[in-house]
């Protein structure tokens, strides 16, 4: 059976607040909806566990997209 996941498309915020288009993953995981982005944790492989399985508040620091890009998922099962 599979992992209900979905693509994001949206932006990357760098530290300086600078953003960049960039793809993320948004997967369903025992009931609630966490944040993987691996195409950072590739890039920066000596702290890939950190950009893996991150909750909503995480994710609002690091990433920018639309309302769109989620609809139809419940936020209030989103991860904190």
């Amino acid at each position: 059976k599979g992992v209900e996941s979905y693509r994001v498309y949206g932006y990357y915020v760098n530290n300086d607040g600078s953003m960049m288009d960039h793809n993320f993953t948004l997967a369903k995981v025992n009931g609630k909806y966490y944040w993987y982005d691996a195409p950072i944790a590739c890039r920066h492989p000596s702290s890939a566990s950190y950009w893996y399985k991150k909750g909503n508040n995480f994710n609002k620091r690091y990433h920018k997209y639309s309302a769109e890009q989620i609809k139809g998922i419940p936020t209030s099962k989103f991860a904190k």
